[in-house]
């Protein structure tokens, strides 16, 4: 049980300290925090720009849609063994 308690009071003690010196640390602690948010904001564009393009790629496969190449194109293409 003492082992309980010693713990919660170093969790105290820390916490304490932290809020206590936190007006010294205010400019690291909102470059930090802004940081964070920048980096939070920049992976949801590219998640949401990754999400809209699968989007797109899923509803323009149709079988109705077709390629149109040049012939120079589409003789590599077709006679290269790919489909």
């Amino acid at each position: 049980m003492t082992g309980l308690v010693n713990w919660v009071s170093q969790i105290v003690s820390i916490a304490l300290f932290n809020l206590r010196t936190l007006p010294q640390r205010i400019g690291s602690s909102v470059t930090a925090i802004l940081g964070i948010a920048g980096v939070v904001a920049v992976m949801v564009s590219v998640l949401s720009i990754a999400q809209g393009i699968l989007a797109t790629m899923q509803k323009s496969a149709s079988p109705d849609n077709a390629r149109a190449m040049s012939a120079p194109v589409c003789f590599s293409v077709c006679h290269s063994g790919n489909p």
